[in-house]
């Protein structure tokens, strides 16, 4: 009899999940996750994009738009200029709230100058973040969950 074939699949136990948290703060954001069956150990997302030679637990919570452009961006520690990037997103999204005085005054004049409102671009900036922590956490491990067992 041969033994069965080798795979790396995580076997899903029935009813686990993937939980993925994401802490979006006015500087710096992070993503933790665990697995529902194994709760207690809990993972943060320590390498980032443009910070390749940082472990960091956070990454900041900056996103600049590539001229001309409403798609393209970088975001984090991808960003090095000082120029054109929007900061303090999270304070943006609710306009009533009165503003620290550390928001630079260009943030308001980047928002006008982009056909985007602040949702899209808080969007545009926490889908990135995502994006890259599925790319973060074992590839077999995020397969073996089906869009329905993981939890957003």
């Amino acid at each position: 009899m041969e033994p069965p074939p080798y795979t790396t699949a995580r076997d899903v136990p029935e009813g686990d999940s993937l939980i993925i948290a994401l802490d979006f703060g006015t500087t710096f954001s992070g993503i933790a996750y665990a697995f529902s069956t194994d709760s207690e150990k809990i993972y943060t997302i320590t390498n980032w994009p443009g910070g390749e030679d940082l472990i960091a637990p956070k990454v900041p919570t900056v996103i600049r738009y590539d001229p001309g452009s409403t798609t393209s961006f970088q975001w984090g520690y991808e960003i090095t200029s000082l120029d054109d990037k929007i900061t303090a997103l999270k304070l943006l999204l609710d306009p009533d709230q009165p503003r620290p005085y550390f928001i630079p005054t260009n943030v308001e004049v980047e928002m006008v100058k982009l056909p985007k409102t602040v949702l899209e671009v808080a969007s545009d900036y926490m889908g990135a973040v995502f994006q890259h922590a599925l790319k973060e956490i074992d590839p077999e491990a995020v397969r073996a969950y089906s869009p329905s067992s993981l939890v957003r």
